[in-house]
């Protein structure tokens, strides 16, 4: 799990830094194309709750842009086809683990990502709502660590290491895992 950065030193956030670190800007765009791979098994998942051709379950499925009405979908589609015992773990157990699973992949995909002096093996992950406030504070593309508002602010940044993308990555996979055991899920008859 990423940890709170210590001493950040200073911070670069600039377009072209991912550049400097490829290791790690790969495990990024990895973690995008897993989701990607997720959501369409969410929509083969559907066609299978409604027993529907698979390229228009996921046409239906990719129609909605948020989670919460993808989330609605699957869950009235699967009350429809599974037993009540079956239904209940389907929604207590896997949509809480692929709720958990998106909130994962949207914390890569949509913060910002810096580099640090300080920590030359990892990026610094600054959440979307740190943005706005990274961006008041200084309009330059280095803003240096001995200023108090910067202080106040790197002590909510997370330092993430291969680790903890690879931490992210096997959630996702086991998620994925359990998407293609399309056993797991017996359909009423």
């Amino acid at each position: 799990m990423a940890q709170l950065a210590k001493d950040i030193g200073s911070l670069t956030f600039k377009p072209n830094f991912l550049l400097e670190k490829p290791e790690l800007l790969a495990r990024v765009g990895y973690i995008a194309a897993q989701w990607s791979e997720i959501e369409v098994l969410l929509g083969l998942l559907l066609a299978n709750f409604l027993n529907l051709e698979r390229k228009a379950a996921l046409e239906m499925y990719m129609s909605f842009t948020n989670t919460y009405p993808r989330e609605g979908l699957l869950k009235a589609a699967a009350s429809t086809k599974l037993e009540k015992e079956i239904f209940d773990d389907f929604c207590d157990v896997y949509l809480k683990e692929i709720k958990n699973c998106a909130k994962q992949r949207n914390k890569v995909v949509h913060s910002g990502w810096a580099t640090s002096n300080n920590y030359p093996d990892a990026l610094i992950r600054i959440p979307l709502d740190k943005r706005v406030e990274f961006q008041e504070m200084s309009r330059e593309i280095r803003v240096q660590s001995h200023s108090h508002s910067f202080k106040n602010f790197a002590q909510t940044l997370e330092v993430w290491t291969v680790k903890d993308f690879e931490d992210v990555s096997d959630k996702l996979e086991d998620l994925s895992c359990r998407l293609t055991a399309t056993g797991k899920y017996h359909i009423k008859r």
